[in-house]
């Protein structure tokens, strides 16, 4: 069951060692990516789900990778679960990309429409024409984290070995936090967040760009069920 929007008004905090333990994970992916992107095309984030009054949402986790500077006031900023290719994501617990296209112009065509079906007011030159929305579950159920990355580039998440090898990548991230919840670090610790009713708004996925894929396994955690690290002294 979900709940209507009411989305915070403003950015809510995201803790300074929650910022840390997802970056280095994000700038490996950048550098990986960064072998088939074009030159300042790229940024990607993590998305987490948490909750506020009883509402869940997801957040955004640290500010975009791949931009300069880095502006980590940024970070926090919150989405309905139906938000674009990260809420198809959610929804559908697999994997979401932009399809491939032949032509520029067919991709432009099909971005035009899916901004008109949509409702999005952003200039067509400003938007992304290559999307990967990937979720990160708890033991293949509940969705933890997304990531989230785009480009102004046609095509340039439509292989599927490109895709895997990022899922890989997801992999290790997963296997490294479950490692530090058995080990963990002196000083640090990740804490349970609730489970809030997730809240909707109108789906604003690009309806023709964007498509499910079916990779499986997706990524996913064995210990850890929030992303919410802390110091904690």
């Amino acid at each position: 069951m979900s709940v209507a929007l009411t989305l915070p008004s403003h950015p809510e905090p995201i803790p300074a060692a929650t910022q840390l333990a997802a970056l280095p994970f994000l700038a490996a992916v950048d550098g990986y990516l960064r072998r088939e992107a074009e030159p300042d095309s790229l940024r990607l984030t993590l998305h987490r789900v948490m909750s506020r009054n009883g509402d869940g949402y997801l957040q955004q986790v640290t500010a975009y990778v791949g931009t300069l500077p880095y502006r980590p006031a940024s970070a926090g900023r919150v989405f309905p679960v139906t938000q674009g290719a990260m809420g198809r994501a959610y929804k559908t617990t697999q994997v979401v990309r932009t399809r491939r296209y032949d032509d520029d112009v067919s991709l432009m065509t099909d971005l035009k429409n899916d901004m008109a079906t949509t409702g999005n007011p952003r200039d067509i030159a400003e938007v992304a024409t290559s999307y990967l929305a990937i979720p990160f579950l708890f033991r293949d159920a509940d969705v933890v984290a997304i990531l989230y990355a785009e480009a102004k580039q046609r095509n340039l998440f439509a292989d599927d070995q490109l895709v895997r090898d990022v899922m890989a990548l997801c992999d290790g991230f997963c296997r490294a936090l479950d490692e530090l919840l058995a080990s963990p670090l002196s000083g640090i610790r990740n804490y349970r967040l609730e489970q809030g009713q997730p809240v909707t708004d109108q789906e604003t996925v690009f309806p023709n760009l964007q498509e499910v894929i079916d990779l499986r396994p997706v990524p996913h955690f064995q210990k850890l069920r929030s992303f919410h690290f802390e110091v904690t002294g």
